[in-house]
C-alpha cells in the first residue's frame, strides 16, 4: 500500500541517476565488470555508485541538488573516480540507450537479492532489458503537484523521446529506429505511458488496487 503522506520539498530539487555500460577496453563488448568496480569503491561513494540488474552496468547517482550546475559538478567528480576504477580493470564506460552488438542472452544478473527476485518473477521479459538510461528526479512540494506535473508532461513525451533517442542498434543489427530502447522497455508490465490521474489520491488509489 502506498503511504498517504507525500515526501515533498519546500523548494524544487533535482537529482540524476546515470546508468553506464561497462565495456572491454580491447573489444568494446559488454563485460561483467561491476564487481571489479565495487572492489575499489571508497566508503564515501558507497551510496552514490550502485549495481543495476545486469553486471555489465554501473549506476552513478548524484546527491539531491538545487541546480543543474550542482548536478554537473557532482557528476563530474563521481564519474572521474568511476572512470579511473574502470580503466584500472581494463574497462571503459559506455554511453547510450543500448549496446550496439553485445547480446542480452550473454549477460549475467547481479547477485543483489532484489534483482534476483525480480528475475525470478519476470524471467526472460526482464532479462532482455539490456538498456541504459539517464533518470532525472525532480522534487516538488506535494503529491498533487507531482501528479499535475506528470499529467502535463505527457503531451511533450514525443519531443523528449526524439531529443533523447540514442539506441538505433540491438544485438548487432540496425533496428530502423532511433530509439529501440523504448520498444524493449515497452514489453514490461509497468512499461508505457501512464494515464492522467488528476491528483495524488487518484494515483494512490490505483497503486493500492
Amino acid at each position: 500500500m502506498l503511504e498517504n503522506q507525500f515526501g515533498g520539498t519546500s523548494l524544487p530539487t533535482v537529482g540524476v541517476e546515470l546508468e553506464l555500460q561497462l565495456v572491454d577496453a580491447s573489444t568494446l563488448a559488454l563485460r561483467q565488470g561491476v564487481d571489479a568496480i565495487f572492489a575499489e569503491l571508497p566508503a564515501e561513494l558507497s551510496s552514490s555508485v550502485r549495481r543495476e540488474f545486469h553486471t555489465c552496468c554501473v549506476e552513478v547517482a548524484t546527491d539531491v541538488c538545487a541546480s543543474v550546475d550542482d548536478i554537473r559538478r557532482d557528476l563530474k567528480t563521481k564519474l572521474h573516480w568511476v572512470a579511473g576504477a574502470a580503466a584500472h580493470r581494463g574497462l571503459l564506460l559506455g554511453w547510450g540507450g543500448s549496446h550496439p552488438f553485445s547480446h542480452w542472452k550473454d549477460q549475467e544478473v547481479t547477485s543483489d537479492p532484489h534483482y534476483r527476485a525480480l528475475a525470478e518473477s519476470f524471467q526472460e521479459t526482464l532479462r532482455r532489458q539490456l538498456t541504459f538510461g539517464l533518470h532525472v528526479h525532480v522534487g516538488v512540494k506535494s503529491g498533487d503537484a507531482a501528479i499535475r506535473t506528470c499529467d502535463r508532461i505527457r503531451e511533450h513525451l514525443p519531443v523528449l523521446l526524439a531529443l533523447s533517442a540514442n539506441s538505433p542498434f540491438w544485438c548487432g543489427r540496425a533496428t530502423g529506429l532511433q530509439s529501440h530502447r523504448i520498444e524493449v522497455m515497452g514489453s514490461l508490465p509497468i512499461g508505457g505511458i501512464p494515464p492522467c490521474f488528476g491528483d495524488w489520491d487518484s494515483f494512490r488509489k490505483l497503486v493500492d488496487e
